[in-house]
C-alpha cells in the first residue's frame, strides 16, 4: 500500500510540513505518540538524531488513545514543541479511528512507528517500547493452534469461546475445516488487530482475571515485536503457527472429580447412570451447571473428529511440516491409537527430531513404543496429573491407583536422558488444598531433593470450575486453619498467592451456603454410587466438620 498525502491528510497538516515531495525524497517514519509520560524525553532522541542526520523524514503523530489523552491540542503540542524541543515535522494530534491507522494498523500504548520507503510504499509497523509489559497482547493467535475435545478450534485452551466461520453463523472445527481455513478468518484477523492496539479480548477474560489475582496465567509475549511487525495492517498473518495444542477428544478411563464429559466420556456416562437411579439429583446436576458441573450436555458421547482418515491425514502433514512445539491433551491421549500414529508419521517423515513434545497424562498406561521415539525427540515433557498422595489421588482422579502412578512415572524417569523433563501438575482444588504443601515435598523428594531444568511443577492446572471444586466456598474458619499450615512452607509467588486468596472472603454469606450444600450433595452421591473405600468425609474430616458448624 501506497502513502499519498494528498488522500491521508493528517488533520491540518500543521504548518504544512508533509508534502509529496518531502516524502518522496528520503524514507519516512511516522511515529504514533500517545504518552506524555515524563520518560518521553529520552525515547524520543533517536528520532531527533535521524532527523538531524537527514537520513529519514520523521513525522510525530500525537495521537488519541480513545479520548483519554490529557490535554487538548494545544497543550500537546506546547509538550513535544517546547518540552521537547522537536524541529522536525508534527501533525496535529488525531483519533484512532483516522483512515491513517484504519489502512495502516491502530497504534499502540507509548510509541509506534510506521515504516514508508522513498516511494511512499509502506514497509512494516514498529512497536519501539513496552515490550513485556503489554497486560493485553499474547502470542497465541500469532503462533498458536488449538482445538479443544470436540474438534472446535478455538485461540487457547484456556478460552471458552469458539472460533466463529466468517459467515458467523458456522463454528470452526477441525473435523471438516483445516487449519488453514481458519488461520486468517475475519475474527483471527480482527483479534490480531485489537490485540496489537492495546484492547482487550473477550476471550482471554481469563487469562485477566487469573493475573489480577496473582495467579499464573498461559497469556506469553515471547516475540512480541516480531509477530506485529510481521502482521499486516488488516490483521492477516501469513506465517504458519509453530505451537499447537491438541485434545485428541474426550476418550479417557478416569472420572476426576473437577471434570467434566467435554473431557471425559467415562465422567458423562457416570452422570447419566446416578441420574437413572436418582432423577431428582439428575436434574439438579443440570439445572446448577458450572457450579457443580462443567458440561452436562452430550453425556456419555465419544468425541473422536480425528477418526476421519482424511482429518487425520491433514492434521498430521500440519504437524509434521509446521510444529515445533505441540502439546497432547485428552481424554488420555495414551489411550488413544492415532496419538502413536501421530509419532509414527513425524518418524516417517523425518521430522520428529524437530518436535518439542508435551504429553498431559493421568499416568494409568504406558506403551514401550514411546522408549524408541523419546530419545529421537528435540525435547519431551511429561505433565503428570497428580492431585494428592497416595488414597488422596485415587479419591480425586477415581479409580486411579497409586501404585501405577508411580510405576508410570518410573518409566518416564528411566527414560529421561538428556532431552526429557516431568513436571507435576496438580489440579489445585478444595479436595486437596489442604495437603498441598506435603504434595510439594513429596514431589522434591521423588525428584532427588530438589527442582531442576529436568523436573519441574506447574501451577497452570489450578481448578476454577466448576464452583463445588474452588477452595473459595469452604468455610472462613477451615480456609485459615489450611492457610496458617501451608504459610509455615516456603516454596514460590503463586504458592504464597493461594495462601493469601485463602484469607479472602470471596462470597456473600448466601452464596457460600448454596456452594458448600452444593459441594455435599453432590459429593456424598458420587461417593454413594462409587462405593469408594475412602469418601471425602473419611479424607477431609475436619472439613466434613467445619462444613457442618458452617451450615447450623
Amino acid at each position: 500500500m501506497q502513502y499519498d498525502s494528498k488522500i491521508y491528510q493528517l488533520n491540518s497538516l500543521r504548518l504544512g510540513l508533509i508534502h509529496e515531495d518531502n516524502i518522496q525524497n528520503k524514507p519516512s517514519i511516522f511515529v504514533a505518540v500517545g504518552s506524555q509520560a515524563v520518560e518521553t524525553k529520552s525515547r524520543i532522541k533517536k528520532y531527533i538524531d535521524l532527523h538531524q542526520a537527514g537520513t529519514h523524514n520523521v513525522i510525530i503523530i500525537p495521537h488519541d488513545f480513545d479520548g483519554t489523552e490529557p490535554g487538548d491540542n494545544h497543550e500537546i503540542y506546547t509538550y513535544y514543541e517546547t518540552q521537547l524541543s522537536v524541529e522536525f515535522y508534527l501533525t496535529e494530534k488525531i483519533p484512532r479511528g483516522h483512515s491513517f491507522f484504519k489502512d495502516f494498523g491502530k497504534p499502540m500504548e507509548n510509541f509506534t512507528e510506521y515504516h514508508f520507503d522513498e516511494n511512499t510504499k509502506f514497509i512494516k509497523r514498529v512497536c519501539e517500547t513496552g515490550f513485556g509489559k503489554s497486560k493485553v497482547f499474547c502470542d497465541k493467535p500469532f503462533a498458536h493452534n488449538y482445538i479443544h475435545p470436540d474438534g472446535r478450534i478455538r485461540l487457547c485452551c484456556t478460552t471458552k469461546q469458539n472460533l466463529p466461520t466468517n459467515n458467523n453463523y458456522n463454528l470452526f472445527n477441525a473435523g471438516t475445516h483445516s487449519i488453514d481455513d481458519y488461520w486468517n478468518s475475519d475474527r483471527m484477523k480482527e483479534v490480531r488487530r485489537k490485540m496489537i492496539a492495546g484492547e482487550k479480548i473477550k476471550d482471554c477474560e481469563r487469562c485477566y482475571q487469573q493475573e489480577s489475582q496473582g495467579v499464573q496465567s498461559l497469556r506469553t509475549t515471547q516475540n512480541m515485536e516480531e509477530y506485529i511487525r510481521d502482521t499486516l495492517p488488516d490483521g492477516t498473518y501469513l506465517k504458519s503457527a509453530t505451537e499447537m495444542q491438541i485434545q485428541m477428544g474426550n476418550i479417557c478411563n478416569l472420572k476426576c472429580k473437577m471434570c467434566s464429559q467435554m473431557y471425559s466420556h467415562m465422567h458423562g456416562l457416570e452422570t447419566l447412570a446416578i441420574g437413572e437411579q436418582d432423577p431428582e439429583w439428575f436434574h439438579w446436576v443440570k439445572e446448577q451447571g458450572a457450579n457443580v458441573n462443567n458440561w452436562t450436555n452430550d453425556l456419555g458421547r465419544k468425541e473422536e473428529w480425528y477418526k476421519n482418515p482424511d482429518t487425520k491425514q491433514k492434521m498430521f502433514d500440519h504437524i509434521s511440516k509446521n510444529i515445533e512445539s505441540l502439546v497432547v491433551i485428552g481424554g488420555e491421549p495414551t489411550l488413544i491409537p492415532e496419538f502413536y500414529e501421530m509419532f509414527e508419521h513425524c518418524e516417517k517423515n523425518g521430522t520428529l527430531g524437530d518436535k518439542s513434545i508435551t504429553l498431559v497424562t493421568n499416568l494409568t498406561n504406558t506403551n514401550p513404543k514411546m522408549t524408541e521415539w523419546l530419545p529421537k525427540l528435540q525435547a519431551w515433557t511429561i505433565w503428570a496429573s497428580v492431585d494428592g498422595i497416595k488414597e488422596r489421588t485415587e479419591y480425586i482422579r477415581y479409580p486411579s491407583r497409586w501404585d501405577k502412578v508411580l510405576e508410570s512415572l518410573d518409566f518416564y524417569k528411566k527414560n529421561i536422558g538428556n532431552n526429557g523433563k516431568i513436571v507435576l501438575s496438580p489440579a489445585v482444588q478444595l479436595l486437596n488444598i489442604d495437603q498441598l504443601d506435603d504434595i510439594i515435598k513429596w514431589w522434591k523428594d521423588w525428584c532427588g531433593g530438589e527442582l531442576n531444568e529436568q523436573f519441574g511443577w506447574t501451577w497452570l492446572a489450578t481448578v476454577w470450575y466448576p464452583l463445588i471444586c474452588n477452595p473459595s466456598i469452604a468455610p472462613r474458619e477451615w480456609r485459615l486453619k489450611v492457610a496458617d499450615k501451608l504459610s509455615k512452607y516456603q516454596f514460590d509467588e503463586y504458592y504464597e498467592n493461594i495462601i493469601k486468596s485463602l484469607r479472602e472472603d470471596k462470597h456473600t454469606e448466601e452464596q457460600y451456603r448454596e456452594l458448600q450444600k452444593s459441594f455435599i450433595k453432590y459429593n456424598d452421591r458420587q461417593d454413594q454410587f462409587r462405593d469408594v473405600p475412602h469418601t471425602w468425609r473419611q479424607l477431609l474430616p475436619e472439613l466434613d466438620q467445619s462444613l457442618t458448624n458452617s451450615l447450623k
